[in-house]
């Protein structure tokens, strides 16, 4: 099948960007700008927003094991990946978006979109891993409430927008750090982690070939 029968583009002429939709309902943007580099990113339509009294915390605990072992690669295997692209590769949660992001050379492109779909579709979730973050997060989040100027930002955010989901805290509480099990991240993968819920965006890449390789790897 053509590119052109798998996915729709639009020019934005401002900025001189291209915006596709794929088939099953993600969205590549690009802009093609010169240089030896490319900027890639998959931001995925989830976060501390979208969590119920029963998920709060899985976003924290989520983006820490992005790059721990998918279903097609070891632990190890992954990280061989992630130091084969110059280890500039990321994953971070916020309240409205859980992003994976890398600044890679150019002619690295396929390496790390395939990374990131493999991660993102394929994801081991380990019960041992899980353990190992929920005590490193443990670790972060007392080192953080010991820090006035790290927490002050969060208790003020959620009390601005308390009742709102805006206001569900970013940090996975102590309390609830044990209750974070593969189960309860694959249930909400499952609901959050869809196609038209995802964006992947490049800088310095040609769209169309952007495009082949999201639509190959996702």
């Amino acid at each position: 099948m053509s590119l052109s029968k798998v996915f729709r583009h639009t020019k934005i002429p401002s900025v001189g960007s291209l915006v596709s939709s794929l088939s099953n309902g993600i969205r590549v943007a690009t802009e093609n700008t010169p240089g030896h580099f490319s900027a890639v990113g998959v931001y995925v339509d989830a976060g501390s927003r979208y969590e119920t009294p029963q998920t709060t915390g899985v976003s924290h605990i989520l983006d820490r094991m992005a790059f721990k072992g998918t279903t097609t690669h070891t632990s190890e295997q992954t990280q061989a990946i992630l130091e084969s692209l110059g280890g500039n590769v990321m994953c971070a949660s916020g309240r409205e978006a859980i992003m994976y992001q890398s600044a890679i050379f150019s002619q690295d492109l396929s390496k790390v979109i395939a990374l990131f779909a493999d991660v993102i579709r394929n994801p081991l979730i380990d019960p041992a891993e899980v353990a190992e973050q929920q005590q490193t997060a443990l670790y972060e989040i007392q080192e953080i409430w010991q820090k006035p100027e790290m927490i002050m930002p969060e208790l003020l955010h959620t009390v601005a927008y308390k009742n709102n989901t805006l206001g569900n805290p970013m940090l996975c509480p102590e309390e609830r750090l044990n209750t974070i099990t593969p189960e309860l991240i694959r249930d909400y993968m499952s609901i959050w982690y869809r196609p038209e819920r995802i964006v992947v965006a490049a800088v310095g890449a040609k769209h169309e070939d952007v495009v082949e390789l999201v639509n190959k790897h996702f």
